[in-house]
């Protein structure tokens, strides 16, 4: 039953939209295709609902009068749908009055893949409803909405999906918007559903017309004849529900976007947060006390089916013995929370996973009782279900063993492989690596290219007895693409191990988001994720096999190989530097372009509340022309962009409205240019040429976001893509800094004449970690060094 309630987790939440955002153009290839044998070619359920009978024709040329004139009664009202795809598809973007039927312009409703997936409008009020007109998505996908339904009625359960039908949407245009006749039926919510498939339905606006019904109305017309087969029409949509997600049996992490707390923190660098931030180089660390805690509010109660924690690996594992990891419903009284297991000991960076057999519970406590002690916690994973989901109990749906010491992660042992690379920063090992970091272009993910069947694997260099496969998506784009992956357990490593016993399928994940599936205690050597019977990429940020091997197993070191993993070629006209000191260098950027630019690697994660960058430009391009200076983006936004704008003002964006400033041109000779910034007050200064010439504020409150790209040469419209030659930078670039903080006046001025300056904490021209793509050459310089 956990695999049925499955997809009722997954609902994201509203979000805003970004006016440069364009989507990917690889993801359409890859949406929807692995669903296709219940979604176009056949129709499991027959028509057998009792709310498909038709409203029979009324005669209400008396009122069309008043329709004619009537407004749109969905325009800003309250939506709701079966879940949302991303930040750009929230419900009420279908009736926000907006004419755009492109999706990234943020004007249009979105759901994620869903089985029957609904919209739905509270129009406040009983109305008889005349029309209703829908518009289509109009960049793509048009074909999602055939057969999808209107219905319309006072029951918002089930998100009003067996209210009366209205019409059938039997097909669009791109962008088409058709009007459809409800010959007056009467109802407060309108629905737009598509029953019997598994689809997303994308809705760019719906308008509602109609006219109030009196407090005194009363009809019985409109309430459907119960249909003869009406009475097996629910066993039969759980009946295919099993079958569509038999293989779905899976919880996802429900740790990330807990709250967490301590009874102490050791430091700065201890918080509680650290444990739940996916990322296990961070630990939280208490001081030395008598029965030291650590504990995530999960927000609401679930059902825990295990707990994965990771030790502490630089030293002092032995702190960590004897934790209590409890599970209750009490965020006070924790030693009386109830015990799923204890941890005997761990090895040093060691994750365990502990069974916890679907015990119910809000709070998750580690806990060493009964002795003075410091608890580190580096990572804790909490896999689980919500406990509100209908449901049987967990004896019914796994069968797992007790564990009473953890099983360890054998992956992280295992020497991988996988079908194919997509680049040389796509290496199979990195999704064993330990990290739960996410985002491919920062290196933390594995990559195929696009081809049919892709696969990944992981050898264990013995059999073993795998309870279950955690496994992460990729964060930063793409997230339908694993939609249908196949996890697989087995002996046999031929084709991947795709003829190995399966475990687990992926019906569906999100950015980033880990999801644990299990395996019962399946016997194999090789574990493979697999995308079957479609062409497509496949991306994994993490794969973790918790499960046990035979006593006294030794895995052989990964260096031990003979043949370790090839690592391909890096891709054409690329240049790679891990670290260099470009004093007396400048990049040079000799031509327009939409494929030369420089990646820039920071020394510390972009989450910046204050910065100061400097650098020094040189260009020939005419005033009257947008040239790109520095671009830092994430998924959604332009974190940080500095350009010029058309009429030749300088251009400061933090994900939003820009800053503009007025300036003199860029030197064909050189100019050096300073931007300061701080939260705090918003102030913002441009210094050119070691003069302040501007001071302003702007975006106070604000926090620039990590985990994105960061370039020269190139605007990005969509992360690290979508560039314009129209808008890239031609001529030289050098002497680049860039500090977490404002950097005092006096040493701006220093820099600006080539003096000594403290070390940019994030980039440093000194020591700067680059790649160089497409037509971009280092050539030497005689002036202006920072020595």
């Amino acid at each position: 039953m956990i695999g049925i309630t499955l997809l009722l987790l997954f609902a994201t939440l509203p979000g805003h939209s970004h006016e440069h955002v364009t989507e990917q153009s690889e993801v359409w290839s890859t949406t929807d295709p692995s669903f296709t044998k219940s979604d176009v070619t056949t129709d499991p359920w027959h028509d057998s609902d009792p709310f498909n009978t038709e409203i029979e024709p009324t005669d209400f040329s008396h009122e069309l009068d008043s329709i004619n004139t009537a407004s749109n009664l969905a325009l800003g009202r309250f939506t709701t749908q079966s879940s949302t795809f991303d930040k750009f598809g929230d419900s009420g973007n279908a009736v926000d009055g907006h004419s755009s039927n492109v999706y990234m312009d943020g004007h249009c409703a979105h759901t994620d893949l869903d089985i029957e997936p609904w919209w739905m409008v509270n129009l406040n009020a009983t109305y008889k409803v005349f029309s209703v007109s829908v518009t289509n998505r109009g960049d793509c996908c048009h074909t999602r909405i055939n057969s999808a339904e209107i219905r319309i009625g006072n029951s918002e359960k089930h998100g009003g999906t067996k209210n009366p039908r209205c019409a059938v949407i039997s097909s669009l245009e791109l962008g088409e918007t058709h009007s459809f006749d409800c010959k007056g039926m009467v109802g407060q919510y309108v629905t737009i559903t598509i029953p019997r498939r598994v689809r997303y339905l994308t809705l760019c606006e719906v308008e509602v017309f109609g006219l109030p019904v009196s407090s005194d109305y009363h009809n019985d017309t409109y309430v459907p004849v119960q249909s003869p087969d009406g009475e097996n029409s629910s066993d039969e949509l759980v009946t295919e529900l099993k079958n569509i997600l038999k293989h779905s049996n899976a919880a996802p992490n429900v740790a990330v976007g807990g709250i967490s707390s301590q009874s102490s923190t050791y430091d700065a660098n201890g918080h509680s947060e650290n444990a739940v931030d996916d990322h296990t180089a961070q630990c939280s660390r208490t001081k030395q006390e008598f029965e030291p805690w650590w504990t995530v509010d999960l927000k609401s109660v679930f059902r825990v089916f295990s707990v994965a924690v990771t030790s502490r690996g630089d030293c002092c594992n032995e702190q960590i013995n004897g934790t209590q990891i409890l599970i209750g419903h009490s965020a006070e009284g924790r030693k009386k929370n109830p015990s799923c297991a204890t941890i005997t000991s761990m090895e040093l960076g060691e994750t365990l996973s502990f069974d916890c057999a679907g015990m119910e519970g809000r709070y998750v406590t580690l806990m060493i009782p009964n002795r003075n002690e410091t608890l580190t916690v580096c990572e804790v994973q909490v896999f689980g279900l919500s406990a509100d989901l209908p449901g049987h109990s967990v004896s019914e749906n796994f069968e797992l063993p007790s564990i009473p010491h953890g099983a360890p992660n054998l992956a992280l042992h295992g020497r991988t492989s996988q079908s194919s690379y997509y680049s040389y920063r796509a290496q199979s090992r990195k999704a064993i690596d330990g990290s739960l970091a996410s985002n491919y272009l920062n290196g933390d993910c594995t990559h195929t290219i696009q081809e049919f069947e892709p696969w990944w694997m992981v050898d264990l260099q013995a059999p073993a007895k795998v309870f279950s496969v955690a496994v992460t998506n990729r964060g930063d784009c793409c997230k339908e693409r694993i939609n249908n992956a196949e996890i697989r357990v087995g002996n046999s490593k031929e084709n991947g191990g795709k003829t190995n016993p399966r475990c687990g399928t992926v019906f569906r994940m999100d950015y980033g988001e880990t999801l644990s599936f299990y395996c019962k205690g399946m016997q194999g050597q090789y574990i493979s994720v697999i995308i079957p019977e479609r062409k497509d990429y496949l991306t994994l940020c993490e794969v973790q096999v918790f499960g046990l091997q035979e006593p006294g197993f030794t895995p052989k070191p990964f260096e031990d190989y003979e043949d370790l993993e090839p690592v391909p070629e890096p891709l054409p006209r690329v240049e790679t530097h891990e670290v260099e000191d470009l004093r007396r260098k400048v990049f040079h950027f000799p031509e327009e372009t939409n494929f030369s630019y420089v990646l820039l690697f920071p020394k510390k994660p972009l989450r910046l509340r204050a910065f100061t960058l400097c650098m020094r430009l040189a260009t020939d391009l005419p005033r009257n022309r947008e040239i790109i200076f520095f671009s830092h983006r994430t998924q959604y936004f332009d974190e940080l962009t500095l350009w010029q704008e058309l009429d030749g003002r300088f251009g400061f964006y933090l994900s939003g409205e820009g800053l503009l400033f007025e300036v003199s041109d860029i030197a064909s000779s050189q100019t050096h240019l300073c931007l300061s910034w701080q939260s705090k007050s918003g102030l913002t200064e441009l210094w050119i040429n070691g003069k302040k010439v501007s001071r302003k504020f702007y975006r106070a409150g604000h926090e620039i976001q990590p985990n994105g790209i960061t370039m020269l040469g190139q605007d990005q419209d969509s992360l690290g893509g979508d560039f314009d030659a129209k808008q890239s930078f031609v001529g030289q670039t050098t002497d680049l800094y860039m500090w977490n903080y404002v950097l005092p006046s006096y040493f701006i001025r220093k820099a600006n004449r080539g003096y000594r300056v403290p070390r940019g904490n994030i980039f440093d021209w000194r020591s700067l970690s680059y790649e160089l793509k497409g037509n971009v050459v280092i050539q030497q310089k005689n002036t202006h060094t920072y020595e």
